[in-house]
């Protein structure tokens, strides 16, 4: 028996090569997925398997603002894809801190869990 639906799941980063990844495996244990990707981003592919896409920028508080409001579970994939930048852009979109946008929206939903994942590295943290 499947106890995964009704489960609501958000993936940040919905749209690179792990998200999709991810997004599929997720909508094919019966999650109810939520994407998170870029204004303009390609997200025809993630809507196809069924997932819903939400528009935004983690580094811009008004566009991630309720993100994850009726979420249970993140997968926090987000990051900057490029060979430059300062350290700050970087850390600005991978850091989860109470700061930043998702990190409000996780720490205002308490029943939230949110999963990091980079380099091969991932940790699971209850929201507090």
């Amino acid at each position: 028996m499947n106890t995964n639906q009704g489960k609501n799941i958000s993936v940040t980063g919905a749209g690179g090569f792990i998200g999709k990844v991810l997004c599929k495996r997720l909508v094919e244990d019966r999650f109810n997925v939520t994407g998170l990707a870029m204004p303009g981003e390609k997200t025809e592919s993630l809507e196809q398997m069924g997932v819903s896409i939400v528009r935004g920028d983690l580094t811009i508080p008004e566009t991630a603002r309720g993100i994850c409001e009726g979420i249970d579970t993140v997968y926090h994939l987000a990051a900057r894809v490029t060979y430059w930048g300062t350290r700050k852009e970087f850390y600005d979109t991978i850091i989860c801190s109470d700061e930043k946008p998702v990190g409000r929206s996780i720490r205002q939903n308490a029943a939230l869990r949110i999963y990091k994942l980079r380099c091969g590295h991932r940790s699971g943290s209850e929201a507090s």
